[in-house]
């Protein structure tokens, strides 16, 4: 995941009331959502965001945090992987809003229905909105930054604001994702290969086909995805666990 990165998708089938029509509209519905995130984060003075999934049914994961999307600067990165831990355990659970504070101590802010989270070493203080989504997806926002200006009677609006761009965001990544799984297992094959480094003259070799082949399966692999480039399309593949 880059610093910044909107969930896309596209179709033409409603996915619980949320309407696909096509590549563009649904990209460009993941920037307005982006972008909603971006206002309420300059809102409470935050510094940066992450939205993303979390597991739990107690089913460990070694493919760590599930990215939706997120505007990190190199030292809130850092605090990902143990944050994702932490609020998962929290959200087992409580699905209240929660805090943590940096290891130098500082704290983004406290209130009555603030749950601190297991201490740790985070770079970065903050303050975390679960999102509990019924059959969508369950998963959290984060607001990094040590003074954030929320108070205890805006906590619960700031939390339901969140809830609802993040219930939009989840919806347009399961769309994404069941786009995704209409790739062929010839295309995956043909994607994996480029994912383990492959040219086009060599997968053309391996696949016992023209290179003018190649190049045609994934550019239809790329509009499939909506990815600009063929590595675009890997890393979107391995997102979804289409090829490892």
């Amino acid at each position: 995941m880059g610093n910044s990165e909107a969930a896309s998708a596209s179709g033409s089938a409603p996915a619980n009331g949320f309407q696909l029509q096509n590549a563009q509209a649904v990209s460009e519905t993941a920037i307005e959502l982006e972008i909603a995130l971006r206002e309420l984060q300059n809102e409470i003075k935050a510094r940066g965001f992450l939205v993303c999934r979390v597991n739990l049914l107690g089913v460990s994961s070694s493919c760590g945090p599930n990215f939706i999307c997120g505007n990190l600067d190199s030292t809130m990165v850092k605090d990902v992987s143990p944050l994702d831990n932490a609020a998962t355990l929290h959200m087992r659970r409580s699905f209240l809003p929660f805090n943590w504070s940096s290891r130098s101590g500082e704290t983004c802010a406290r209130g009555l229905f603030l749950n601190p989270l297991k201490t740790g070493s985070y770079e970065v203080s903050g303050l975390g909105f679960p999102a509990v989504l019924g059959r969508i997806a369950t998963g959290y926002c984060l607001f990094f930054g040590q003074e954030l200006h929320i108070s205890n009677h805006s906590i619960f609006e700031v939390h339901q604001r969140t809830c609802e761009i993040v219930r939009k965001l989840f919806l347009l990544d399961r769309a994404q994702s069941a786009r995704q799984s209409n790739l062929s297992s010839r295309e995956r094959s043909y994607l994996q290969l480029v994912a383990n480094g492959f040219k086009s003259e060599a997968i053309a070799n391996e696949m016992g086909v023209s290179v003018n082949t190649v190049n045609s399966y994934l550019i239809d692999i790329s509009k499939k995805l909506n990815a600009n480039s063929r590595m675009h399309s890997v890393s979107i593949a391995i997102r979804f666990g289409l090829i490892v």
